[in-house]
Order: structure tokens, then C-alpha cells, then sequence
């Protein structure tokens, strides 16, 4: 049986994304980002609260409260923490932020207090965060980094994983193909759709915004699961319902 969002334990940073004019605002489920707001109001959804966030250009993240609806816009971007009841955000631009916690190395967005366990492809000793966030974004296989304060060491990672709040780690996601020295493109809704398939107990690979062989699969098993049409590809009936299971209106 499918879980329902509200009863997962972890985020995924950019797991999904929703886009407005130049601008992209990540969305993390479960997640919390105290501080930092300069308003807040009632409104329908997280998407809702993005999309407000995407198109102000004084809001750099926003947190959407579920017990009471309420979205609250940031005017810099705060440490993560695991909240169950909470949908967070973080505007992604095309260049360097100008918010708080985050800072930015080459094309990486680096939080402090801050840790992405897991999709570790290597390890090793560096003399600080910005080596790590360097050395990341060389590689063309790495998107996220961990850097541990105490044992100086850095984990690269070929993947986004959750964000959670620990005070040792550093911790950077790719935001830009290196190469290009542009913005990425992607496609959000596949972002979108990545992120949550994710955390219903599919496997659709890297939230990379591009409908690959995995997330096809994965989509393919959520239309069978749902009783929808089987082609793997996001239509609008199957992306309408992983909007719902990401806003916990379906239940089991």
C-alpha cells in the first residue's frame, strides 16, 4: 500500500520545482526553514506558496504550515529541520543568492547545518567546505556534497538526498551544469514528479527533471497502482494525482 507524504520521514531537496518566469522554487517536503519571514497568510496549497515565493522578488524560501494552511514567505534562506508538518522552499536562481544560511561556490548553493545522508560515491580529506563544494562541482557525476566539520572529510553524492538539520555538516547542491555555466535546463513537472514518486516508495532515479528509463518504470507502476492508463509518461490525469498524494489529499 502507498504511504501517504505525511507519513514519510525524510525530504528530497529538489524534488520538485515549480517554475515561474526566471525563477525555480525547490520544494522539500517535511521540512522546516524557522526565521527569516517577512510575511504570512492563509492560502490553498505549498504549490500556491511557491508560486507567491517564485514570483516576489524579495521572498528567497517560504515555509507552508499544513495543520493551518499558512504561508509564510522568507526574506533569506534558514537552516533545514525535519518537520512533519511543515512543506518548505528555496528559490533557485540563475546566479548567487543573496540569503543567510546558504552561500555559494562556483555553482553550488552550500547550508550550513545541514546533512544529506546517503548516495555517497566517494570520500575524502579536504581543507575545508569550499574544496568540497569545488570538488563537486568539477565532477560531472556529483549534484550534492556533505562536508563534516569535525573530520574535515567530504562525501560526493550522485544524487539529491533528504535534507536534515546537523550542526557538524555542511552540505551543497549542484544548482548549474558546470560546462554550461548556465542554469540546467529541466522540465519541473518531471522534477515534480521524480521528487514525490519518490517518496511514495518508487524508485524514478535522480531528480534531474528528465523522464529517464527509471522514471518511466516507476511512473508506469504508479499508473498501474492507480488504476490509470499504463504508458509511463506524465500526462496531466497522472500528474494531478501525485499533486494530490503531495498535498496529503488521498487517502488509502
Amino acid at each position: 500500500m502507498i504511504h501517504l507524504v505525511k507519513n514519510t520521514l525524510l525530504i528530497v531537496l529538489l524534488s520538485a520545482s515549480v517554475a515561474v518566469g526566471a525563477s525555480t522554487v525547490s520544494v522539500e517536503v517535511d521540512t522546516q526553514r524557522a526565521g527569516g519571514d517577512y510575511t504570512n497568510y492563509p492560502t490553498n496549497s505549498p504549490r500556491q506558496c511557491a508560486n507567491d515565493c517564485a514570483r516576489d522578488r524579495r521572498c528567497l524560501a517560504f515555509d507552508f504550515s499544513r495543520h493551518d494552511r499558512r504561508c509564510w514567505l522568507k526574506s533569506y534562506v534558514p537552516g533545514a529541520r525535519f518537520n512533519r508538518d511543515v512543506v518548505s522552499g528555496v528559490k533557485n536562481m540563475n546566479g548567487p543568492a543573496n540569503d543567510g544560511n546558504a552561500r555559494w561556490v562556483s555553482n553550488m548553493r552550500i547550508e550550513k547545518d545541514t546533512q544529506r545522508a546517503f548516495g555517497d560515491y566517494t570520500n575524502f580529506v579536504v581543507s575545508g567546505p569550499q574544496a568540497c563544494a569545488r570538488s563537486c562541482s568539477r565532477d560531472s557525476r556529483c549534484l550534492a556534497f556533505d562536508y563534516g566539520r569535525s573530520d574535515r572529510r567530504c562525501w560526493l553524492k550522485n544524487t539529491v538526498p533528504a535534507a536534515r538539520y546537523n550542526r557538524d555538516v555542511i552540505s551543497g547542491v549542484k544548482e548549474w551544469h558546470p560546462h554550461r555555466k548556465v542554469r540546467r535546463k529541466i522540465d519541473a513537472r518531471v522534477e515534480t514528479a521524480q521528487g514525490i514518486l519518490r517518496m511514495q516508495g518508487y524508485h524514478p532515479g535522480p531528480s534531474d527533471g528528465v523522464a529517464g528509463y527509471k522514471t518511466r518504470l516507476a511512473l508506469k507502476q504508479f499508473q498501474r497502482d492507480n488504476g490509470l492508463p499504463v504508458s509511463g509518461t506524465l500526462d496531466d490525469a497522472t500528474y494531478k494525482l501525485l499533486l494530490k498524494y503531495a498535498e496529503g489529499r488521498v487517502e488509502n
